[in-house]
């Protein structure tokens, strides 16, 4: 059953820019989260942001010598001691660990990287919690699509730079037309198609993320005081935390769009406000 929390998300929209900086990080905001929420909708929080961990994982696992990335669950020490015997890591994470220190292959032909990444988006994929899945299907389907663009368009080899297992990853390993046979199955294609066309790379990727808003936003406005309302405030800002440092005008139209509809979504129905 959803648990809903009235008073945390009236709080939500209680952000500022300042000195184009956030009033507060999103690590922060998370920390906060976890005082608040029940431990099974933080463990749905903590799933979005494994990537971390996973990047972090491969490094200590390959002896690289690269600064560890925050943001994920798990210390720099808590991974290297699971690593020497896992009890608390994720299944995927776990199953990754065994193969390489067998030195076996997961997915034939396929970089470490990315199976690790391949094993990630299957474990996102099994999430009972529809809305989280949906949004981690649009991620990957999105990440998909743009590797199989790219490998069409220089004639690169395809399939093993799709990861996870879904329809969409089905059907851009199969299909041989331009568009993959998806431009009836999905109904941001066509939008992803012409941003994959401009040659800018910086407004590429700018746009990529405001289709991702815009497709949140739609999916999102009528979950009023649910872990999913908090899951989708969650994306939106650490979408505006990324462009802020990469460039801060991003950044701040982004931040701009965020508010604009969070105003929006408390438009709430009659139900709510009586």
């Amino acid at each position: 059953m959803s648990r809903n929390y009235y008073c945390l998300v009236a709080g939500l929209p209680d952000i500022s820019l300042e000195d184009g900086k956030l009033s507060f990080t999103l690590q922060e905001f998370i920390e906060e989260l976890k005082e608040f929420l029940h431990p099974a909708d933080i463990n749905l929080i903590e799933m979005m942001f494994l990537k971390h961990d996973n990047f972090n994982l491969l490094n200590i696992l390959e002896k690289n010598e690269v600064p560890f990335q925050k943001g994920g669950k798990f210390s720099k020490e808590e991974l290297e001691e699971q690593i020497k015997e896992s009890t608390t890591l994720p299944s995927y994470m776990q199953e990754f660990i065994t193969a390489f220190q067998e030195d076996k292959k997961i997915i034939e032909g396929m970089s470490r990287e990315n199976e690790l990444a391949s094993l990630y988006t299957d474990y996102l994929l099994s999430s009972k919690n529809n809305f989280l899945k949906e949004w981690f299907e649009l991620e990957v389907n999105i990440k998909n699509i743009l590797s199989a663009l790219t490998c069409k368009k220089h004639d690169m080899p395809l399939k093993k730079e799709i990861i996870g297992t879904n329809t969409v990853s089905d059907l851009l390993k199969k299909n041989t037309t331009d568009d993959f046979g998806l431009q009836g199955e999905l109904e941001y294609m066509d939008n992803l198609i012409r941003i994959f066309d401009d040659k800018n790379l910086a407004e590429r990727e700018k746009n990529i993320d405001l289709l991702k808003l815009d497709i949140l936003e739609e999916r999102s406005f009528f979950n009023y005081f649910s872990i999913e309302k908090i899951i989708a405030f969650v994306v939106k800002l650490s979408l505006v935390e990324r462009w802020l440092v990469l460039d801060r005008k991003t950044g701040e139209e982004m931040f701009n769009k965020l508010l604009k509809n969070l105003e929006t979504s408390y438009e709430f129905p009659e139900e709510f406000r009586r």
